[in-house]
């Protein structure tokens, strides 16, 4: 049996917690379960089976709707520093592989010498909240470096149309084409997210096409706290600036 999606099924609202019979060694109320906002954790109080977990789900409406009229993220989250080896100095080959990918305001972006990495900071009210990095060296494990752990999107550009995407370079990719450019980092839509996308007038989940179907469902999540949430099916990334998928971004966000 699949005891994360068995947790997942007990639909259980964010604060909550319930106690039933293990869905493994099948003993009778020995298996807890909790929602943390959205961490799912699971055990077996069965001292013979002791099965255990975490996991993460997308936060109901309602959830997130709760989260938008009682948490003040100012209270949940640090600033942060950077290590010392994190400098706003950025080489040869990290402004070109910018300019690669058409991102503007280099200046905007730190390089971290240990790893050869790309870093773009989450900051909010000109505080250092957090920030991710992308290494340029082809070796080094992990490609993509968080320095925090606020679960804060990283947010680039200015307007009243968000789009939102997975990975930094898609939300650069998306201010430079005139729009804030918004990164989950990674798929998954965190309360903190939602906080964060609650003060545009318009938001585009243009996920990448392999999580499609995520899109919708953060878009049905959003819609009934955001003025206007609608999905944009892509033919591929949208770091990659097809034709294609850049006219029907600039057509949905004029709509």
């Amino acid at each position: 049996m699949n005891i994360r999606q068995y947790v997942i099924d007990l639909e259980l609202p964010t604060g909550h917690s319930v106690r039933v019979d293990c869905p493994k060694c099948h003993r009778k109320n020995t298996f807890g379960a909790s929602n943390d906002m959205g961490i799912l954790k699971w055990q077996c109080f069965s001292a013979s089976c002791g099965t255990r977990g975490i996991g993460e789900t997308n936060l109901s409406a309602s959830d997130i709707r709760a989260l938008m009229n009682a948490v003040d993220i100012k209270a949940t989250i640090e600033p942060i520093e950077f290590p010392m080896s994190v400098t706003r100095s950025l080489p040869h080959e990290a402004t070109s592989w910018l300019e690669y990918w058409g991102i503007q305001d280099v200046g905007t972006y730190y390089w971290d010498i240990k790893d050869s990495r790309v870093v773009f900071p989450v900051i909010k009210n000109h505080i250092l909240y957090d920030a991710t990095g992308r290494t340029l060296n082809k070796v080094v494990t992990p490609k993509w470096k968080r320095y925090g752990g606020s679960g804060l999107p990283f947010i680039v550009g200015t307007g009243t149309v968000a789009v939102v995407v997975e990975d930094a370079i898609s939300a650069a990719v998306c201010a430079s084409e005139g729009y804030v450019g918004v990164a989950l980092l990674g798929t998954s839509l965190m309360e903190s997210h939602a906080l964060a996308l609650n003060e545009y007038d318009k938001v585009i989940v243009a996920l990448d096409p392999d999580a499609s179907m995520k899109s919708l469902a953060h878009v049905k999540e959003l819609r009934r706290h955001i003025r206007k949430a609608v999905a944009l099916k892509l033919d591929d990334d949208i770091k990659y600036r097809l034709d294609v998928d850049l006219d029907k971004l600039r057509s949905m966000a004029d709509g």
